[in-house]
């Protein structure tokens, strides 16, 4: 604490003073029956206005001559080196009380805290089965740097001096520190080979893959894996979307992403995806009461085709298969004559793991794009209206769930009336669960293309004509982000107390904190601001200098 500048979150153990520990002996001097009487007038009426300490206390002092073991064990100062070494000494939120705080409770707090540290200390408990604590793949989870004791124990999962930093002794650490701090290049290049490597190796789907496989091999089960193309022979990718376990929604657009990256490494020819509904479409496994309220069985239906549906056909070059019901498996409507590779390879993965490969590798991400149809019925809408000005497009999020995360509407209005109309042509579409709600709202002034709000590929035609897109973070325009084609600025990407759209989810998706993904054009920025006005006008003219720049070029 004195030679860094270190803060510490924790509670401090109270120094167990040499009176305090003599005074809990002596107790075990007074006979026996005192304490049993005690012990029952504790438990009568009394009791309620006793502290539940003193309770055990007493407790502990009745049983004592049975067990042999009385409170007094709490105070003995053989059971650690440590116990007693700093009795009398000032504490250290007193000392420092600038830099000592209680500890955070919530685990989104938390995350956040070791998120903006540059460097966080971790120190094991002295167990030898402690080595590798949860801390070590948390802080390097987040991207920040981890510097920690036992880090040669720590070689068989991390580089050391490379993925994290290991200290043996007190003056070791606090140069430690003092270099790191002094490097800002390396400490951020530390901190992101870390984070890399926890990404990679250190997920809980990864744990749970080498767990599956070591009981595999405990239970003498065969482990399939994808054999390789002969050479020669056309190769099949089957990519089955089982929404029995697979959200049906926009989060598709990443499966299927994900499976032509998966395509593209395993080298296959072709790419066919089947689309399998639920058991039970009326009850979706894992849905909450209130999205149900919203989101009935019906509109799961109309959902599967004109969401998982049409995004699938807007991937160049994919077959599709639309499952109606689960009697068969489109897995084993292999092509004859040619080898066929799945994916996923077993069971029904949770969705991040397809956010996590397309962040892993975009340059192996195709994309999507709207169809040359699509264009010309955009077109036809647009040419009439824009006149030669430059089209601007606000997608709204209205939905009824979670409703903290829709679209600051006052601001946005005002915002779009500041706009140059000579220059400037804006267009909306609004929400598709709430349409009519938009027209009651000041926005409604603007033109909308209303099939955009039913017709995905409509609506990245839209996007991939309009000079620049504005979106907050929702399902339809998180899939437009995969369209290399669209120019946009993307607002609100958390919000408190929305597990979906809180830090610590949106991170294991494979995001950066404040930054765009890698998969990003310079003409797409993720804004990690709410949509105020000031936040709003900030971007767009950054972005516009941007984008006429480049049209000059």
């Amino acid at each position: 604490m004195r030679a860094t500048n270190i803060t510490i979150y924790s509670r401090e153990p109270e120094a167990s003073s040499q009176i305090k520990s003599g005074l809990v002996k002596l107790g075990r001097f007074a006979p026996q029956t005192l304490w049993q009487i005690a012990d029952r007038v504790v438990a009568g009426r009394l009791g309620g206005f006793l502290p539940r300490s003193i309770k055990l206390l007493i407790r502990s002092y009745k049983h004592y001559k049975d067990t042999g073991v009385g409170p007094w064990v709490l105070t003995d100062q053989s059971g650690h080196p440590q116990i007693g070494k700093f009795d009398f000494h000032k504490p250290l939120n007193k000392t420092y009380p600038s830099r000592f705080h209680t500890p955070v409770v919530k685990s989104s707090e938390y995350h956040n805290l070791i998120a903006r540290a540059k460097i966080v200390l971790n120190i094991h408990r002295d167990e030898e089965a402690d080595v590798g604590n949860i801390r070590c793949y948390e802080v390097t989870g987040v991207g920040s740097c981890l510097l920690t004791d036992r880090g040669e124990e720590l070689s068989d999962r991390f580089e050391l001096d490379k993925e994290i930093v290991g200290f043996k002794t007190a003056n070791d650490l606090v140069e430690k520190v003092e270099y790191l701090l002094s490097r800002p290049d390396l400490l951020a290049k530390v901190s992101k080979a870390g984070q890399e490597r926890t990404l990679k190796d250190h997920t809980v789907a990864e744990r749970c893959q080498k767990i599956g496989e070591k009981l595999k091999s405990y239970l003498g089960v065969k482990t399939t894996s994808i054999p390789a193309k002969p050479h020669g022979s056309p190769s099949v990718l089957f990519a089955k979307y089982d929404t029995q376990g697979q959200p049906i929604s926009y989060d598709v657009s990443f499966f299927l992403q994900a499976a032509e990256i998966r395509r593209r490494q395993l080298g296959c020819d072709k790419l066919v995806v089947g689309l399998v509904p639920p058991k039970d479409i009326e009850n979706q496994p894992g849905v909450s009461r209130e999205v149900n309220s919203v989101v009935d069985g019906d509109s799961r239906r109309f959902r599967m085709s004109h969401i998982l549906g049409q995004m699938a056909d807007m991937l160049p070059n994919a077959d599709v298969i639309h499952m109606k019901d689960r009697e068969i498996d489109p897995f084993n409507l292999a092509p004859l004559g040619k080898q066929t590779a799945f994916f996923p390879e077993e069971g029904i993965p949770h969705h991040s793991t397809y956010y996590q490969l397309v962040n892993q590798n975009p340059d192996l991400m195709p994309g999507f794009e709207a169809s040359l149809e699509a264009h010309r019925y955009v077109q036809k809408w647009l040419a009439p209206m824009a006149k030669d000005r430059d089209v601007l497009c606000l997608s709204l999020r209205q939905y009824k769930v979670d409703e903290e995360r829709n679209n600051n509407i006052e601001a946005w209005y005002e915002f779009l009336e500041s706009l140059d109309e000579t220059r400037y042509c804006v267009t909306v579409v609004p929400d598709t669960d709430a349409v009519r709600e938009f027209n009651r709202t000041p926005l409604a002034k603007y033109p909308i293309f209303h099939p955009a709000c039913f017709d995905v590929d409509l609506r990245f035609a839209l996007y991939e004509q309009a000079f620049l897109n504005f979106f907050v973070n929702n399902g339809p325009c998180v899939a437009a982000t995969l369209n290399k084609n669209i120019n946009y600025l993307m607002f609100k990407l958390l919000t408190r107390g929305v597990p979906t759209t809180d830090l610590e989810f949106i991170q294991t998706l494979g995001f950066e904190n404040g930054k765009s993904p890698r998969y990003a054009t310079p003409a797409q920025k993720w804004v990690w601001e709410d949509d105020t006005n000031k936040v709003i006008a900030r971007e767009f003219s950054a972005m516009e200098t941007t984008l006429y720049a480049a049209r000059r070029s």
